[in-house]
């Protein structure tokens, strides 16, 4: 990218961070990280709003953020590192890897061997279920919403493969998509079945230190064992839609099981993330510290359509991937994207890939969950009317997503962080120019 051209992106791009800055509105508002990286290259950074709003300290960029989601990633490169290990073939049913020793491990003593039906057939035959499908989210093993909703750690990841290891499947497995949480959590255990040692432990072995990966970590008990240098604590910011008026800001506290496991536990800085991003990808994957070419090709296959997508997203393995001409023209993407989210905290990331040498990355995490009442009275009227914790109140609201502003009892609905919407104009500024 020529000087000038660098000189307008980075002008576009202030325009731009200031827009999201000013914080009068809810779909302007944002508190946290940006970052822009062109071929290996931060060429952009800037931290906005409060990492710590009791005592009013201001963001940072080494600030640590849960990233939810993103965590499948890492999940997906840990299994295809015990394949090249020799300890799993990811192609082959997990119903042949689980024995009674698992099932009483999950709760069920008495049970031997694995047998999935179909939901439309009960008094079917049992169901293979593949690693691959598993990854790809499609496995046809539905999400469980209970999961998201119970509670501190218990301990392990087992206890919570119980919870969902019987359940009757969506659909054939390999035959459609289906958004999963449970698949990476069962995923999660194998890993520490097949690795003898704790989810956290071999990511931090085999991954985190080899990519000197110094900001991320792996904690299911959410900080209260241990203290996370940098941790970005994570706000409600309420607004009234009528006015577009902020209304205040109060403390998150975080209750989702994602953190437990594979499926969402990973706390990182952006800079770590997209470290992990340009090891993967630069150079089509000939390059990764740990991780085969060949093994990276099978991530990043378009193995999955994600419904009601524009333009086309398919779920790889652990990550979304689109590409430009269609998946039949081209063995590698033209964007690898991600968005995870925790309860208040959102951290968006995609890679816009070139050629084998150049890519732009644009990335953005945020520490609060915007959350918008129809009007000021209706946040007033709830403020001295709730008898229970915010969370518990917006459960109903997570779990059964409603109309904007219907006629409930307190009118609200949540709209994010707004990182969601800044990735994608930060990668059109950059790669535009």
């Amino acid at each position: 990218m020529s000087e000038s051209l660098n000189l307008t992106a980075i002008e576009s791009t202030k325009r731009l961070v200031a827009e999201y800055n000013e914080s009068g509105t809810f779909d302007t508002s944002f508190s946290g990280v940006f970052q822009v990286t062109v071929d290996g290259e931060a060429v952009f950074r800037q931290a906005i709003g409060i990492v710590d709003e009791e005592h009013q300290l201001p963001m940072t960029m080494d600030a640590v953020f849960p990233i939810g989601s993103n965590t499948k990633l890492f999940t997906a490169v840990a299994l295809y590192q015990l394949q090249e290990q020799g300890k799993v073939n990811l192609s082959q049913p997990i119903n042949e890897d689980l024995t009674q020793e698992d099932f009483a491990k999950f709760g069920f003593p008495n049970q031997t061997s694995w047998c999935p039906l179909l939901q439309d057939m009960p008094d079917g035959p049992c169901i293979n279920i593949t690693y691959e499908q598993l990854l790809s989210m499609s496995s046809g093993m539905g999400n469980n919403q209970t999961l998201d909703f119970i509670g501190d750690y218990k301990g392990s990841v087992e206890a919570y493969v119980g919870l969902f290891i019987n359940d009757p499947l969506l659909f054939m497995p390999g035959t459609n998509y289906s958004y999963s949480n449970p698949s990476f959590i069962l995923a999660t255990y194998m890993i520490e079945k097949f690795s003898g040692m704790k989810y956290g432990y071999y990511l931090k072995k085999y991954i985190f230190k080899p990519l000197g990966l110094n900001n991320t970590f792996y904690d299911p008990y959410d900080g209260q064992l241990s203290i996370i240098k940098n941790y970005a604590d994570q706000y409600w910011r309420f607004f009234a839609n009528d006015t577009g008026k902020e209304l205040g800001v109060g403390v998150c506290k975080f209750f989702s099981s994602g953190a437990v496991s594979g499926t969402g536990g990973i706390i990182a800085s952006v800079d770590d993330l997209i470290k992990w991003y340009l090891d993967l990808f630069s150079s089509h994957g000939t390059a990764s510290k740990v991780l085969s070419e060949n093994s990276i090709r099978q991530i990043i296959k378009p193995w999955t359509m994600v419904p009601e997508s524009d333009p086309e997203v398919y779920f790889g393995q652990g990550v979304g991937v689109t590409y430009a001409n269609g998946t039949n023209s081209s063995y590698w993407p033209s964007e690898v994207l991600y968005s995870g989210s925790t309860l208040c905290a959102t951290t968006t990331i995609a890679m816009q890939i070139f050629n084998s040498e150049s890519s732009t990355i644009t990335a953005a995490f945020a520490n609060h969950q915007i959350v918008v009442f129809d009007s000021k009275e209706t946040y007033e009227d709830l403020k001295k009317n709730i008898n229970t914790s915010f969370n518990s109140f917006l459960i109903p609201f997570l779990m059964h997503p409603a109309p904007l502003f219907e006629d409930d009892q307190w009118a609200v609905f949540l709209y994010g962080g707004n990182d969601g919407f800044i990735v994608p104009e930060l990668l059109e500024i950059w790669t535009s120019t």
